[in-house]
C-alpha cells in the first residue's frame, strides 16, 4: 500500500473524521512520494507467556516477517493504554512495559526495546490534531510480545 493510500483510509477512521474531512485530507497527501505496498497487519498477542515459547503462534510470527519486506516503521495501535483520549508515542528509544501480573517472572527478564519513530508519529499528530502526543510511552506486552518474534 502506497503511504498517500494508507493516510487516506486512516482518514477514513471515525477518529479521523471526526478531525477532518476527507476532501482536507486528500489536499494534504495528494504530494506524497509513493513507497512500495506493505500489508496492513491485525495480530491478536494471546496469551503473554507465548513470549516464552517456540509454538505455533510464535512462528507463524516469524512466518508473516519473512514473507513480507522489512518495514522502515511499524504503527502499533495498542488497546493496553488507559488514557483519557488518544495519544501516539513520540519515544524515540521505548523501553518493554511489563503492564501485566501473576504471570511467571520469566516475562520480566525479557527486553524488546526498538528505535522509535518519532518523526512518523508527528505525522500522524500533524494530520489528526485530536491526538496528543506522550513523550515516554513504552511498549506495552501486546506489542512487545508480537513484535519481539517478527524484528
Amino acid at each position: 500500500m502506497k503511504r498517500q493510500d494508507f493516510l487516506k483510509y486512516l482518514a477514513l477512521s471515525p477518529l479521523a473524521l471526526s478531525a477532518m474531512r476527507f476532501n482536507t485530507f486528500q489536499k494534504l497527501t495528494e504530494d506524497l512520494t509513493p513507497t512500495p505496498k506493505m500489508p496492513v497487519i491485525f495480530v491478536g498477542h494471546g496469551h503473554p507467556m507465548n513470549a516464552l515459547y517456540n509454538n505455533a503462534f510464535t512462528q507463524s510470527l516469524k512466518g508473516i516477517a519473512a514473507s513480507i519486506p522489512k518495514p522502515t516503521a511499524i504503527m502499533v495501535i495498542s488497546a493496553h493504554w488507559e488514557t483519557r483520549g488518544t495519544f501516539v508515542s513520540l519515544n524515540p528509544q521505548p523501553k518493554t512495559i511489563y503492564d501485566f501480573d501473576g504471570f511467571d517472572d520469566c516475562l520480566l527478564q525479557i527486553k524488546y526495546e526498538p528505535v522509535g519513530h518519532p518523526e512518523l508519529a508527528k505525522a500522524v499528530i500533524q494530520e489528526l490534531p485530536s491526538i496528543k502526543e506522550d513523550l515516554n510511552r513504552g511498549l506495552d506486552h501486546g506489542a512487545w510480545t508480537v513484535l519481539k518474534f517478527m524484528y
